[in-house]
């Protein structure tokens, strides 16, 4: 075998190689894409297990049933932190003419103001309770 020979066996072989570790990079792409959509669906799932039966468990779910309910009421704790921190620096005045408004609402969800006349939150999209 010439040099040109074995150039050409070489410039092969990489190319081969090539294509098949992009080969490689791409099948593992579509595993990760594959499992990222399994653990949506897992998701899915426990969600809706959870709005089934969140008030009678089996009994291997129910710590894990009791910390979601336990995360719940916390995460309504300091969303009413928000609301509350939100309407207490609300009428905070400031050097110059410059005030917020004295009736500004805010959204019990995420914090976000809210219009005098708002039925849902324009930040976080979630309905507004009657008050």
């Amino acid at each position: 075998m010439g040099f040109i020979d074995g150039m050409k066996a070489f410039a092969d072989g990489a190319g081969k190689k090539a294509k098949g570790n992009y080969d490689v990079v791409a099948m593992n792409a579509r595993i990760a894409k594959l499992e990222k959509e399994m653990s949506r669906l897992y998701l899915n799932i426990g969600q809706q297990y959870y709005a089934l039966y969140k008030e009678n468990p089996a009994e291997n779910m129910r710590g894990s049933v009791e910390e979601i309910q336990r995360t719940e009421e916390e995460i309504g704790e300091v969303r009413k932190q928000i609301v509350a921190t939100r309407e207490e620096t609300a009428a905070v005045t400031f050097h110059g003419n410059v005030s917020l408004r004295e009736d500004a609402r805010f959204c019990p969800h995420c914090g976000g103001n809210l219009a005098a006349d708002a039925l849902f939150c324009t930040n976080c999209g979630k309905k507004l309770e009657d008050e």
